[in-house]
């Protein structure tokens, strides 16, 4: 250290005597098939019982302008470049494995939003259900389907 006195001379000099390292790249993910599962998976294991009606949902605000062709681009786009939104749990002989869809085109499904009985009996934007209830109650599920910029709710009632 006294012999460099900068730490620009001690870098040159402890560069020409410790070997570099060779990088090797990690090897490539198969773009889709069997994962270990996720600590929430394993956790909804242990305590049993049925994954029906289990979702997890984002809802995102569109700008205006945007359009139901936009919809379908950047759903699209966003389930091609996230593994986690094809994952798939299967149960067979009480055996739990998870594994990623390939990437395939994604379904969006327009709402008719001008239905005086769908905006009556969905919930709005950010309410939170009712006491006793939940967003899993029957009839209430997240969807994936496209809503105008204009509506104020993700909600579609689904058949319970």
């Amino acid at each position: 250290m006294f012999l460099h006195r900068t730490p620009r001379a001690l870098a040159g000099h402890l560069a020409t005597l410790a070997p570099r390292p060779t990088v090797t790249p990690a090897p490539a993910r198969p773009a889709h098939g069997p994962v270990v599962p996720t600590p929430i998976i394993l956790r909804r294991r242990e305590l049993g019982g049925s994954l029906a009606g289990f979702a997890q949902a984002r809802v995102l605000a569109a700008p205006d302008g945007t359009g139901f062709a936009d919809a379908v681009r950047a759903a699209n786009a966003v389930v091609a470049a996230h593994p986690a939104l094809r994952l798939r749990l299967r149960t067979e002989h009480g055996v739990w494995t998870l594994s990623t869809e390939p990437v395939r085109e994604v379904t969006v499904v327009p709402t008719d939003t001008t239905d005086p009985e769908l905006r009556r009996t969905r919930p709005p934007l950010g309410s939170t259900p009712r006491p006793g209830t939940s967003s899993r109650s029957p009839g209430w599920k997240p969807h994936g389907r496209w809503s105008s910029p204009s509506t104020t709710s993700p909600w579609t009632p689904c058949p319970g």
